[in-house]
């Protein structure tokens, strides 16, 4: 996260004492490009959970759609072209998709941690 902070791109998920989110606010603002303040604490890391897991399906769903166009003998560099071109085109398919096909696999997240949240969101709900 230390890039993204430079970088001013954290999303920051805040909860808890909204008077103390409005005086950090402008603080997060120099790091961030987004924040929230989300109600009651606990809430802002349930909405990591729930951010995760989505992401986490993504991933999957990205490397399993890699794997048919390879296993269809078709090519996936064009995959993640098309991809990227229509309404499934995003910031994961843009940034994971080519490394995948590379079989560059440098981990920003381990899979320890994306298995662990995948189970505290599932208990969610």
């Amino acid at each position: 996260s230390k890039v993204p902070a430079l970088q001013g791109q954290l999303i920051f998920l805040s909860a808890g004492d909204e008077k103390v989110f409005d005086i950090v606010s402008p603080h997060l603002k120099a790091m961030g490009k987004a924040e929230y303040f989300l109600g009651e604490i606990g809430a802002g890391t349930r909405m990591k959970l729930v951010v995760n897991m989505v992401m986490g399906s993504m991933m999957t769903c990205i490397a399993e759609g890699l794997a048919l166009a390879e296993a269809s003998a078709l090519s996936q560099d064009q995959l993640v072209e098309i991809l990227k071109l229509g309404v499934c085109g995003n910031g994961l398919v843009t940034l994971k998709g080519p490394n995948i096909v590379k079989r560059s696999y440098d981990t920003h997240f381990p899979l320890k941690h994306a298995q662990k949240d995948m189970r505290f969101a599932l208990a969610l709900g």
